[in-house]
């Protein structure tokens, strides 16, 4: 749902057209509402809420500040602080910059929380966006390192010799390469990084 709400945001921010950003904001409330683990922090994955994934923590960021790109309501921004805080805890290696594919809640054991760390592009890709997103709107540093930090853990650990990218073949044909393209170039044209041209 979450890449629907983004499409719907860049739908108003191209065209102006009003139902485009209502049916953004209202889809994001809804999966604020059902989604976010108030006493724990992070978006849950599945309705059994037993675990929270990358793959919808940072997208949740990237559609709250398009939607505070476009209303400049700050309670988008305060929730993207708030998340992006959290999800940067619990997914990113603070040393190296990978980010974790996933956590899953075991709660009949203390401390029960197993994380996976497998890297995939499209997590490194949307953690860009989000901190590249909340970097320019709050000039906080902070939010750029990790952005540069994430994205020379894709240079220098995920491509190959040649620099070139991981494909994954399969249902998803190609489409992590892509995400992950989309967000490097914000970071390349928001936050002024052009060593990751190439």
């Amino acid at each position: 749902m979450m890449w629907w709400i983004i499409s719907l945001g860049r739908a108003y921010q191209i065209t102006g057209d009003p139902c485009y950003l209502a049916d953004a904001s209202s889809g994001f409330f809804y999966v604020w509402k059902e989604s976010y683990d108030e006493k724990r922090g992070g978006m849950w994955w599945n309705f059994k809420h037993d675990a929270k994934m990358a793959c919808i923590n940072f997208p949740t960021i990237v559609g709250a500040m398009t939607l505070y790109e476009c209303t400049k309501n700050k309670s988008y921004l305060e929730k993207s602080m708030k998340l992006y805080d959290w999800s940067r805890k619990v997914f990113l290696d603070a040393k190296q910059g990978c980010i974790a594919d996933n956590i899953h809640y075991h709660f009949q054991r203390p401390n029960g929380m197993d994380v996976d760390w497998t890297t995939q592009l499209y997590n490194q890709g949307t953690f860009i966006g989000s901190a590249v997103m909340l970097y320019k709107a709050t000039k906080e540093k902070r939010y750029l390192d990790d952005a540069i930090l994430a994205a020379d853990y894709v240079k220098d650990r995920m491509c190959d010799s040649e620099g070139m990218l991981p494909f994954k073949n399969g249902i998803e044909q190609g489409c992590y390469a892509a995400i992950f393209a989309q967000y490097i170039s914000m970071l390349i044209e928001d936050g002024g990084q052009k060593q990751y041209l190439s």
